[in-house]
């Protein structure tokens, strides 16, 4: 499985990251390492998280309200 991101997503995780560093710099390092926690995980077990139907899967963020959605072929 490869990981890629939709430029829409990438926008989205530029824009709440950016949104975290102006509350706390903590926060941003934090999200940046939950979505690279959420990217292992998906790598390793592409089937344990919910599915959306159509081949596509959602693996919530812990601490943040996002969620990685990818699609399996």
């Amino acid at each position: 499985m490869r990981l890629s991101y939709t430029a829409e997503a990438l926008l989205e995780m530029s824009e709440a990251a950016s949104y975290y560093r102006s509350c706390r710099k903590e926060l941003a390092r934090a999200f940046k390492q939950r979505i690279e926690v959420a990217e292992e995980e998906v790598m390793l077990h592409p089937n344990a998280w919910r599915s959306l139907g159509a081949s596509y899967r959602r693996k919530l963020l812990k601490q943040f309200p996002y969620g990685l959605v990818y699609h399996q072929p």
